[in-house]
Protein backbone atom coordinates (compact mmCIF):
# COMPACT_ATOMS: atom_id res chain seq x y z
CA UNK A 1 0.00 0.00 0.00
CA UNK A 2 1.13 3.50 -1.03
CA UNK A 3 1.85 6.22 1.69
CA UNK A 4 -0.80 8.45 1.91
CA UNK A 5 0.42 12.20 2.89
CA UNK A 6 -1.62 14.67 4.51
CA UNK A 7 -3.29 16.77 2.20
CA UNK A 8 -4.95 20.64 2.92
CA UNK A 9 -8.69 20.58 1.97
CA UNK A 10 -11.32 23.51 2.13
CA UNK A 11 -14.46 20.67 3.09
CA UNK A 12 -14.71 17.99 5.25
CA UNK A 13 -15.93 14.63 4.04
CA UNK A 14 -19.33 14.05 4.40
CA UNK A 15 -20.01 10.36 4.67
CA UNK A 16 -21.17 7.94 8.29
CA UNK A 17 -17.76 6.47 7.83
CA UNK A 18 -16.12 9.15 9.12
CA UNK A 19 -16.07 10.64 12.42
CA UNK A 20 -14.43 14.00 13.77
CA UNK A 21 -13.20 15.55 16.90
CA UNK A 22 -12.48 18.93 17.81
CA UNK A 23 -8.94 19.87 18.54
CA UNK A 24 -7.49 23.09 20.10
CA UNK A 25 -5.61 23.33 16.43
CA UNK A 26 -8.34 22.15 14.11
CA UNK A 27 -10.20 19.02 13.88
CA UNK A 28 -8.97 15.29 13.52
CA UNK A 29 -10.56 12.74 11.36
CA UNK A 30 -11.70 9.31 11.98
CA UNK A 31 -12.03 6.60 9.47
CA UNK A 32 -12.33 3.22 9.21
CA UNK A 33 -10.46 1.42 7.06
CA UNK A 34 -10.47 -2.10 5.42
CA UNK A 35 -13.19 -2.84 7.59
CA UNK A 36 -11.60 -2.27 10.61
CA UNK A 37 -11.91 0.83 13.51
CA UNK A 38 -9.59 1.85 15.64
CA UNK A 39 -8.84 0.69 19.07
CA UNK A 40 -10.39 1.75 22.15
CA UNK A 41 -8.46 1.61 25.09
CA UNK A 42 -9.77 1.61 29.00
CA UNK A 43 -7.20 2.79 30.86
CA UNK A 44 -6.01 3.04 34.58
CA UNK A 45 -3.58 5.50 35.94
CA UNK A 46 -1.29 2.97 38.22
CA UNK A 47 1.85 5.18 40.28
CA UNK A 48 2.99 8.22 38.85
CA UNK A 49 2.94 8.17 35.04
CA UNK A 50 2.53 4.04 34.54
CA UNK A 51 -1.02 3.20 33.90
CA UNK A 52 -2.47 -0.12 33.18
CA UNK A 53 -4.18 -0.20 29.33
CA UNK A 54 -6.52 -2.81 28.12
CA UNK A 55 -7.35 -2.65 24.48
CA UNK A 56 -11.28 -3.65 23.14
CA UNK A 57 -9.54 -6.82 21.72
CA UNK A 58 -8.13 -7.89 25.32
CA UNK A 59 -4.44 -6.63 24.33
CA UNK A 60 -3.38 -5.49 27.84
CA UNK A 61 -0.33 -4.15 29.38
CA UNK A 62 1.20 -1.53 31.69
CA UNK A 63 2.96 1.43 29.65
CA UNK A 64 5.18 4.42 31.22
CA UNK A 65 3.27 7.47 29.65
CA UNK A 66 6.48 10.22 30.27
CA UNK A 67 8.09 7.93 27.51
CA UNK A 68 5.41 8.94 25.52
CA UNK A 69 4.44 12.64 25.88
CA UNK A 70 7.31 15.53 24.96
CA UNK A 71 5.70 17.68 28.00
CA UNK A 72 6.06 21.24 25.31
CA UNK A 73 2.18 22.47 24.09
CA UNK A 74 -0.59 21.25 25.57
CA UNK A 75 1.69 18.44 26.94
CA UNK A 76 3.53 21.24 29.21
CA UNK A 77 1.13 21.52 32.30
CA UNK A 78 1.24 17.36 32.72
CA UNK A 79 4.83 17.53 34.49
CA UNK A 80 2.78 18.68 37.50
CA UNK A 81 1.36 14.95 39.34
CA UNK A 82 -1.62 16.70 40.30
CA UNK A 83 -2.42 17.37 36.68
CA UNK A 84 -0.94 14.50 35.13
CA UNK A 85 -3.24 12.69 37.59
CA UNK A 86 -6.92 13.89 36.00
CA UNK A 87 -6.11 11.74 33.18
CA UNK A 88 -9.47 10.09 32.24
CA UNK A 89 -11.28 8.01 29.37
CA UNK A 90 -13.28 9.45 26.68
CA UNK A 91 -14.99 6.52 25.07
CA UNK A 92 -15.85 9.23 22.22
CA UNK A 93 -12.84 8.92 20.52
CA UNK A 94 -11.82 5.81 22.46
CA UNK A 95 -8.58 7.44 24.29
CA UNK A 96 -7.50 8.77 27.41
CA UNK A 97 -7.21 12.79 27.84
CA UNK A 98 -6.64 16.10 30.17
CA UNK A 99 -8.74 18.55 31.20
CA UNK A 100 -6.85 20.80 28.98
CA UNK A 101 -7.40 18.95 25.64
CA UNK A 102 -3.98 16.80 25.63
CA UNK A 103 -4.51 13.73 24.74
CA UNK A 104 -3.03 10.54 22.77
CA UNK A 105 -3.94 8.93 20.32
CA UNK A 106 -4.75 5.15 20.98
CA UNK A 107 -3.23 3.41 18.02
CA UNK A 108 -0.47 5.06 19.75
CA UNK A 109 -1.26 3.54 23.02
CA UNK A 110 -1.71 0.33 21.59
CA UNK A 111 1.96 0.41 19.92
CA UNK A 112 3.41 1.02 22.78
CA UNK A 113 1.43 -1.83 24.85
CA UNK A 114 2.80 -3.70 21.70
CA UNK A 115 5.93 -2.95 21.77
CA UNK A 116 6.38 -3.41 25.75
CA UNK A 117 4.93 -6.77 25.73
CA UNK A 118 7.00 -8.18 22.68
CA UNK A 119 3.84 -8.80 20.83
CA UNK A 120 2.81 -8.26 16.74
CA UNK A 121 0.68 -6.47 15.43
CA UNK A 122 -1.43 -7.71 12.79
CA UNK A 123 -2.47 -4.33 11.89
Amino acid sequence: MARQLLQRTDSLPDSPQWLYELKLDGYRAIACKRGRSRPSVHADLLEGTLAQLTFDNGVTGVVDLAQLITYRGVFAPLRDPDVFKQMRLDPEPGTIVWPNGADIAPETLYRAVLENTGAVSSA
